[in-house]
């Protein structure tokens, strides 16, 4: 509990310090920056130790990853630079909308169908976009353990290609803490977030940048290809239910 309330204080004094900066900079730029050092730094207060393996993402890239925490977004956000595509039930919360807004997050009613094509319109134009745009086809968190089929709706968005993109699947290895931090069943984000932060041993994560996927096929295939390949990077092998989701 000490370490709890300890880590929720350094939280408060990085947001009050980075505040005016973010707004000002944002102001003048146009452009988020400082928001990507709160992420970076608040993972880091939060005890997770992330390091990328391999390239940079370039601002034209698709990053489609796995789904194992809320951390996800603090390392993919603080050490890729990355935006989001987010589900729409976050503008509900003024706090967590306005937080997201910062990273220029683009929301989605995954539950619409009807609006699909809008929505595969919509991460297309952020080709043009200053940040590379990160995605979980899954959906939602998973156990850690193995992934959930990726939807491969918002595959579209790559075929045909726009000139410059790329689409590159992303690994978040937990390693053996995978199953500690993975948000899933019955466990409330309250619960979840206290379980986390109050470990003291630091939590590592490797962000595992793979090959880039041709998107010369379908989003189906494209989908399974990409489950496929973070599964391999995980060590998580093809389990039976691979298959993309309709």
């Amino acid at each position: 509990m000490i370490l709890l309330v300890f880590r929720l204080v350094l939280l408060a004094v990085l947001l009050a310090l980075l505040i005016i900066p973010h707004i000002l900079f944002k102001a003048v730029t146009g452009r988020g920056a400082v928001g990507r050092l709160f992420l970076k730094w608040a993972a880091w207060i939060m005890g997770i130790r992330a390091h990328r393996i391999g390239p940079a993402p370039t601002p034209q890239t698709l990053i489609v990853a796995n789904h194992v925490s809320w951390l996800d977004i603090l390392v993919l956000g603080g050490t890729l630079g990355s935006a989001f595509v987010s589900k729409a039930e976050v503008k509900q919360s003024a706090f967590l909308k306005w937080l997201a807004d910062q990273r220029e997050t683009l929301y989605v009613d995954r539950q619409a169908r009807r609006d699909i094509a809008q929505q595969v319109a919509a991460v297309r134009r952020r080709f043009d976009h200053y940040l590379p745009l990160a995605v979980f086809p899954e959906g939602t968190t998973n156990d850690g353990k193995s992934l959930k089929r990726f939807r491969p709706a918002l595959f579209g968005a790559v075929i045909p290609a726009p000139e410059g993109a790329k689409l590159v699947p992303v690994a978040i290895d937990y390693r053996d803490d995978a199953t500690f931090v993975a948000w899933h069943g019955d466990e409330g984000g309250l619960a979840n977030f206290k379980r986390v932060l109050s470990r003291w041993q630091p939590i590592h994560v490797d962000i595992r940048m793979l090959d880039p996927l041709d998107p010369s096929e379908n989003r189906k295939l494209l989908a399974a290809r990409a489950s496929a390949a973070i599964a391999d990077a995980l060590g998580l092998g093809a389990p039976n239910d691979y298959s993309p989701a309709p």
